[in-house]
């Protein structure tokens, strides 16, 4: 299920369209310049039907029903990121409210 959920997010869409290209998608907890980022990690790559696929293997094939919860206003973006999630998880089945 965590693989299906993280294929289903285009990061590079989120980076350069929800957040206007000041963000870069990664695999990492800290960005590039900070002590400790690991340059070997890669970030999921988008794979809408992999996504799909996986979910029917986990027993899921026609997906379900999933409720996230974000910050509002905490971080600059986080409420167009969140709603831009629940529309890329719904496109593979799994059916998000915010």
């Amino acid at each position: 299920m965590r693989r299906a959920i993280s294929r289903a997010i285009n990061r590079q869409a989120l980076a350069d369209r929800v957040l206007e290209g000041l963000a870069l998608p990664t695999a990492n907890v800290v960005s590039p310049p900070v002590f400790g980022h690991n340059t070997a990690l890669k970030p999921e790559g988008y794979d809408p039907e992999g996504a799909r696929k996986l979910l029917a293997e986990a027993g899921y094939p026609a997906g379900f029903n999933l409720t996230i919860q974000c910050t509002n206003d905490r971080f600059s973006g986080d409420a167009r990121v969140c709603q831009a999630i629940a529309q890329m998880l719904t496109a593979v089945g799994i059916r998000t409210t915010v």
